[in-house]
Parts: C-alpha cells; structure tokens; sequence
C-alpha cells in the first residue's frame, strides 16, 4: 500500500500516499458519489456501486463502514429533516444485511442529523451525531448530542448522549467533543450505551474550532477537524494507547489538504486513511512521526 514518494507534512511528520476512497477499513473503503454508495480498492483501480442509482427524490447522502467491512448507508433528500431517511446494511461482500431508519427523541421543531455517523466494529449498532432545535424565534432551544442505537430493523427512540457531540466510535466506546475538550467514554460492557465520560484531551492548542475526531481501533492515532468549516484543517495526533496523554514533545502534523478538508476516516489496522477535499475522497498511509 505504500508509495516510493512521502508528502512532507511539517518537521514532525510526513504522510505516504496511495489513491482515492473515503471510510477507510483493512482493503477497502466506502464513500458517496453522484447519490450512490461505492466500495473501492484503496488504489481506486477497482470500484462498484452497492446501492445502485436512487428510485425516487433521496439520495445517498452518508457512508460508514465497521471494522469488519460492513458499510452502512444513509438515504435522504438533501435540505430535508433528518428524519425523513432510510437506510441499508451490506455485508463486506456486497450482499445487503439489513433495513432501518436513523432515529431521533420526539418533540422537536427540526431535526438535523446524522452530523456524524459510525459503526460499531461488528456493524451491529450505529452512532450519529444530531444538531437538532425547538422553539421559534427568542424562545428557539438548540440541542447537539449523538444518539446510538442497533444498526437495522429498529423502531424504538435512540439511546440519547447530551455529554458529548459529533459522536464517533473507537471500537464500542463513543469519541465525542465538547467545546475543544474530546472526551472518550468509559470502558464498559454497556458501552456504547452510557453516560459516562472522561476528558481526553484539548484542543485549544490547534484551534478554538472543533469538528468530529476519528480513533485508530488501537487507539494510537486521533485525526481532528479544527477550523472553520470552509477552511477546515485535519490535524493527526500520536497516542501511546487509547485515552493516553497527549505527546509531550507535542508531536502533531496536518494532512496536505487541496482546500477545505473533512470526513477523515482511519482503517482499523491503522495503517491508512481517508479523507474528502477539493480533489473528492483521498487516501493516503497514515503519518509516520
């Protein structure tokens, strides 16, 4: 998987490239384009369409694929609330798994979701970022938090996370931010059904503006989106373990982005990841510091 050619980072850091995709697992990686959900080769030489083209207004709009390959697709129109969507659930093989709907608590005003959205690494159970109001005008309430829930054939109100948003997922435990504070829940059978929480760590040294994070499944490399949404950087951090402290040597580097970058996604070998800039859906071998 690797080039002959390493993209300098900063002094820290240098990443090795490879192709194109986006949720990045061992030798595939799953994405959205023209409405339909893809599965590719990490060099992009080989790719197919799970989804086929839509039947009618919804297209689909959000991917994530669980440790084990499974890809988990969310079909919606664009502009709409959250809950108008449908989903579906492949196997690593293409075959379909499962039918769902993204949930949500009742008695809201809009719904925006899923902000984020992540596998737990048997594909069994979703979690998903929600920015979601009530009210009108001075009276308007804003709720973010990340709901989880099983991944197929529900019809039950999500397990509910206030604590933390943009919620994602490091194998059955729940990554989330508050602020520039990324916390991590804590260790449990129940997880990733609890409220229980721990800071991790900050970012107030990268940037006063944080977007998800995404965790290597060993823990060891935490990739951040900091900054404005139209300049949006992804900062790649070092870990001895997972929860571990930050490098005292302040080890950090940014990926070499054409424009605003999003949706990183790191395999759960962590050996590569996946991003989407001004190019589309980027791979490339994760740092190496």
């Amino acid at each position: 998987m690797r080039s002959k050619l390493a993209v300098s980072l900063s002094t820290a850091c240098a990443a090795l490239g490879l192709g194109l995709a986006e949720d990045a697992g061992a030798t595939q990686v799953a994405y959205s384009d023209g409405g339909q959900v893809w599965v590719s080769t990490l060099d992009g030489s080989a790719k197919r369409s799970l989804s086929g083209p839509s039947t009618n207004e919804r297209q689909w709009q959000e991917v994530a694929q669980a440790d084990d390959g499974t890809v988990i697709g969310v079909h919606r129109e664009g502009g709409k609330i959250g809950t108008l969507n449908d989903t579906q659930l492949w196997n690593a093989d293409g075959t379909t798994r499962g039918y769902g709907t993204l949930s949500t608590k009742p008695g809201r005003t809009s719904y925006a979701y899923p902000v984020t959205l992540d596998l737990t690494p048997d594909g069994s159970g979703v979690v998903y970022g929600y920015a979601n109001f009530s009210g009108f005008g001075l009276s308007t309430v804003y709720e973010f938090g990340t709901y989880a829930e099983g991944s197929t054939n529900w019809y039950i109100e999500p397990f509910d996370v206030t604590s933390v948003d943009s919620g994602t997922l490091a194998g059955k435990r729940i990554v989330g931010t508050s602020g520039t504070t990324v916390y991590l829940q804590n260790d449990a059978t129940a997880a990733p059904y609890t409220t229980d929480f721990t800071p991790w760590f900050d970012t107030a040294g990268i940037s006063g503006d944080l977007g998800h994070v995404d965790v290597s499944a060993n823990g060891k490399i935490a990739a951040v989106e900091t900054g404005p949404l139209a300049t949006q950087r992804i900062a790649m951090i070092p870990f001895a373990s997972l929860g571990g402290a930050l490098p005292a040597d302040g080890s950090d580097c940014f990926l070499p982005a054409v424009g605003a970058a999003r949706d990183v996604s790191i395999s759960q070998d962590g050996t590569s990841m996946a991003w989407h800039d001004d190019r589309g859906v980027v791979v490339a071998g994760t740092p190496v510091w």
